[in-house]
């Protein structure tokens, strides 16, 4: 992975709507993507697609459903760093 893989981790810092979608650069849209801000993440700071194939504990990176109070208030980025240091045999892209 490149370095700039992890410059999403800091978006919620820069945007600062409700909510924030981040879309890889490969990802097609054929309609319209308002629904999904209504989509009710009951909290939590992310919402997320599984990858294909995919376990319980894999997810798409390139489709992010960011709640960016929720995001800032739980110091996610600082946390994605830790994990991403600590793990980082399993990241890969």
């Amino acid at each position: 992975l490149s370095s700039a893989t992890y410059l999403r981790y800091f978006i919620p810092n820069f945007v600062f709507e409700k909510k924030v979608l981040y879309l890889d650069s490969d990802i097609v849209v054929t309609s319209s993507l308002t629904a999904l801000f209504d989509i009710d993440l009951d909290g939590y700071p992310l919402g997320v697609v599984p990858d294909i194939p995919t376990t319980d504990e894999e997810f798409n990176s390139g489709v992010l459903l960011i709640d960016t109070n929720r995001w800032r208030e739980e110091d996610i980025y600082r946390q994605l760093f830790e994990l991403t240091i600590a793990h980082h045999e399993h990241v890969y892209g």
